[in-house]
């Protein structure tokens, strides 16, 4: 380990220049800090979460995490990264004094990129002992084409803590100090509450220091080295567990989740680490189809190759059996690199060599057996070291070895579940392997991010070989220039100006002004939505207005935010209109009409001049309207309140007037409510509205949505069913029900519907879709579906179905699809014991329905067949807009 700690003056002195440098890297940014923001969403995106958790941890820090988007969903700022740090330590604060997020949002990137600098420098230094070799590993960290392709994503720039765990773990085992263990833990806590997408791969990298130290310092630790790395695991478990919480309850609840398909599109090219990036002014050596670049520079790779070929050897003697291993491995490793080179030359592995053609067609197994052998390597150099019985800190030769496969190891990840080269695949990825072994690492969407770790690692191996080429400049004039070359590295990285949109806070869109100064606790709904943009807009706004907000803007989309956009997508349609009014105090709809295309403006216009029942223009603002959400009665069969936990919790009685709709003298309605799918209570219905009142009770969810619903539901009264409509066909039954059936090949719709008094029941699958009904009491006896398109044996479940049921019971039949491919005589026959005489076989996708009775004689039942969509009824169809419900509210 290098030079004791330099004095507080020097080190105040270095962050003062890498604060200069960001500010000269991001140009023109310190001319307006508090207008200009990089055009991406993420950027808007990330001044709400930090807004929202300056504010939400003085105000209200038990409820920190229940943010205002994606309303009515708990839980929603664990969707996003926490970034506990930075909102409190400098964006709340200057939030206060300016009253400007946009301001406070450029304090606080700047003053952490240069802290992320200033943190490289200070690693670099403590393993090298070379301030030169501090300020390469500090500006490849910091400055890098990495950090400027991902100007302005907060989360990309706050990995300050990154080094200073790293470093202070390699003391830790090299020397046992607790103390060291103490700081590594801290600083692994500091990245994890700040930015875990740099947090989860810190955990790796500190595991892959371990277990490289391990194996080349193979030496028992002490009984209390252990015991401390055990408390501490604990200590640090318990210290992160609040915040750890939310993410573990919306996993569980949402089911929010990285599959590999979710990553394979987001990963980085092996091209990405020789892209210097559009915003590079000095090269354009490769396309790799990725943003932003991960392209360390020349004087890195430069460096770096100095610091495998100058660091000094001392080779410890091993007996004959292990110097041959070590020299096999030596040559193994030799002749994996050169193939692995000459793939990536050729691009595909194709070599010629004279007459001779060499093909290799995946990278996955020269990557295995390269990771192989260097493990190989490091063992055989820890067992040379346990024989020689040297030092235990590392000489520099072994922490360039270490540092250049960790660097490999993370390069290798950043590629994602599958390599690509030039977008075209090489093989299978280590991340892959990974994903089924680190569970945290499921949380990552964007593997090309883990290209921050590849950065770090390379830049303290390129931080060795300068130090190393100190050492062999001894006190020749050679010595001197070597302070020039954290110029040239700073060179290579030198930008374009970035482009920034300015956005005046103090002028705000004058929608977001009117809603700032409507009282009360209410939600808005804002159109258009587009998944990420302009949701991110939306959701910083919010912190102007401070309303809840069903938009929102995260890696995760919640599936009630995706059907609400279709809804919007569909208005003014009434099924639409409901979903959007079932949204709980659903107040306001914004609708930017400068944000839609023509087509969708001029639908939007033709809204406002002429709004549905439902809604109303409250406000114009040049090119937006504000539709206020009217309270009216909402017609329906089912009807669907839905609304967060912390209102519930807070008012747990629900009030909602109830009513059957006038002109339904012959039935006896009722309705079933339930709650998050438990049922509450059933109230008769009358024509004259009454107040339905009932308690919600615990357990609410953490993370989903609360629902409320009430379904309708009826039954004949008994004189009606004597009515001739309610006569199936020939075979003299009545039906005690209202029944319609329809069936749909898959020309005429695909669909089978069965319904009994208006509620669907049919499986609606491919096949035949059956239902049995009791004919004194109306109830649904059994329901099925069989694929008889499919499996013979299906015909025979059909057969022994309909063997079973009681003579006399009603059964409904409909094929959706195609039903008939593997029919059978005995099927046929079953179907003609319900009253059918039709033989659908050797037919194709044609439609076929029957209503008929167990025991009747073929020909009798209610039956239709052939190419079209077929529907008959039974009774009467009513509709679905007989429950009348309104006026609800929260007590």
């Amino acid at each position: 380990m290098g030079r004791e700690p330099e004095s507080r003056g020097r080190l105040a002195a270095v962050y003062g220049v890498f604060l200069f440098l960001v500010l000269v890297y991001t140009w023109p940014l310190v001319r307006h800090p508090g207008a200009y923001l990089r055009r991406f969403f993420d950027v808007h995106y990330f001044v709400w979460v930090l807004g929202w958790v300056a504010r939400r941890a003085v105000a209200a820090p038990h409820a920190l995490f229940d943010a205002n988007i994606f309303y009515p969903h708990g839980l929603t700022l664990a969707y996003s990264e926490p970034m506990l740090l930075p909102a409190l330590v400098t964006f709340a604060p200057a939030y206060a004094l300016s009253g400007n997020p946009i301001l406070a949002y450029n304090v606080t990137v700047v003053l952490f990129q240069a802290l992320a600098g200033w943190a490289g420098y200070y690693a670099a230094l403590r393993l090298t002992g070379s301030r030169p070799a501090g300020w390469v590993a500090g500006i490849v960290f910091a400055l890098s084409p990495f950090r400027t392709g991902y100007y302005q994503f907060a989360h990309m720039q706050l990995s300050f803590a990154t080094p200073l765990a790293f470093v202070f773990f390699a003391r830790f085992l090299e020397r046992e100090r607790i103390r060291d263990l103490a700081w590594t833990l801290f600083f692994l806590w500091c990245q994890m509450v700040t930015v875990m997408y740099f947090g989860i791969p810190l955990a790796l990298m500190l595991a892959g220091l371990m277990a490289g130290i391990l194996l080349l310092r193979p030496r028992p630790w002490a009984a209390r080295t252990l015991a401390a790395l055990l408390v501490g695991a604990v200590a640090f478990a318990l210290a992160f567990l609040p915040v750890a919480r939310p993410y573990l309850v919306t996993r569980s609840e949402m089911g929010f989740e990285r599959g590999l398909g979710d990553v394979r599109g987001r990963a980085a090219d092996i091209l990405s680490y020789v892209d210097a990036g559009p915003e590079n002014r000095l090269y354009r050596l490769a396309r790799s189809g990725t943003h932003p670049a991960l392209f360390p520079g020349f004087t890195v790779f430069a460096l770096a190759a100095l610091g495998f070929a100058l660091a000094p050897r001392s080779v410890p003697p091993l007996p004959r059996p292990g110097a041959w291993a070590r020299r096999l491995v030596g040559l193994g490793l030799a002749g994996t690199l050169t193939a692995i080179a000459a793939f990536l030359v050729t691009g595909g592995g194709v070599l010629r060599v004279r007459a001779l053609r060499l093909r290799m067609g995946d990278l996955d197994r020269a990557v295995v057996l390269l990771l192989v052998l260097a493990t190989a390597w490091l063992a055989l150099e820890g067992w040379a070291w346990t024989r020689a019985r040297g030092e235990r800190p590392l000489k520099p030769r072994d922490w360039v070895v270490l540092l250049g496969l960790l660097a490999l190891v993370f390069a290798l990840l950043s590629l994602g579940p599958v390599m690509q080269l030039g977008g075209r695949p090489v093989g299978v990825g280590i991340y892959a392997w990974l994903y089924d072994v680190f569970l945290p690492i499921r949380a990552m969407r964007i593997t090309l991010r883990i290209g921050f770790a590849v950065m770090f690692l390379l830049g303290l191996v390129a931080a060795f070989g300068l130090a190393a080429l100190q050492a062999r400049a001894g006190g020749s004039r050679l010595r001197h220039a070597v302070a020039i070359v954290p110029f040239l590295v700073l060179v290579e990285y030198l930008p374009r100006p970035l482009a920034y949109d300015v956005i005046r806070w103090n002028k705000p869109p004058p929608a977001y002004g009117w809603l700032a100064r409507q009282p009360g606790d209410f939600a808005i709904v804002e159109w258009p939505s587009w998944h990420e943009f302009p949701d991110a807009t939306y959701g910083m706004w919010s912190l102007l207005h401070g309303k809840r907000l069903v938009n929102g803007s995260s890696g995760f989309d919640p599936p009630f935010t995706q059907e609400v956009r279709r809804a919007l997508g569909r208005l003014p349609d009434p099924e639409a209109l409901a979903r959007i009014r079932s949204i709980y105090p659903l107040r306001f709809l914004i609708v930017h009409l400068d944000r839609l295309e023509s087509a969708q403006r001029e639908r939007w216009e033709q809204i406002g001049r002429t709004p549905p029942a439902g809604l109303r223009v409250a406000r114009e603002f040049g090119g937006t309207l504000a539709f206020a959400v009217e309270p009216e009665p909402e017609r329906g069969r089912d009807w669907e309140r839905t609304f967060s936990t912390d209102l519930v919790a807070a008012r747990p009685h629900a009030r909602v007037r109830v009513a059957v709709s006038p002109g339904t003298p012959d039935i006896d309605a009722a309705v079933d409510v339930t709650f998050n799918g438990r049922p509450l209570t059933r109230l008769a219905l009358e024509s004259t509205p009454q107040e339905l009142r009932v308690r919600l009770p615990p357990p609410y969810p953490k993370a989903d949505r609360n629902v409320l619903r009430l379904e309708f539901s009826y039954r004949l009264r008994p004189h009606v069913s004597a009515d001739p409509r309610y006569r199936i066909g020939g075979t003299g039954v009545h039906s005690p029900v209202d029944l319609a059936v329809t069936s749909a090949g898959k020309a005429q719709g695909w669909v089978a519907s069965i319904t009994v008094n208006g509620t669907e029941l049919s499986p609606n699958l491919r096949g035949y879709n059956v239902i049995v009904v009791d004919p004194r009491s109306g109830r649904v006896t059994d329901r099925d579906v069989f694929d008889t398109f499919l499996q013979r044996t299906e015909s025979a479940r059909l057969a022994e179905l309909i063997r079973r049921i009681p003579a006399g019971a009603i059964v409904a039949a409909a094929i959706r699809d195609d039903g008939v491919g593997q029919l059978t005589d005995e099927a046929v026959q079953a179907l003609r014991s319900l009253g059918g005489k039709v033989d659908p076989r050797g037919t194709l996708f044609v439609s076929h329905l029957l209503i008929g009775v167990k025991g009747a004689v073929p020909g009798t039942a209610i039956e239709a067949f052939g190419p079209a969509r077929l529907t008959r009824v039974i009774g009467r169809e009513r509709g679905d807009r007989l429950l009348v419900a309104g006026d609800f509210k929260l007590e």
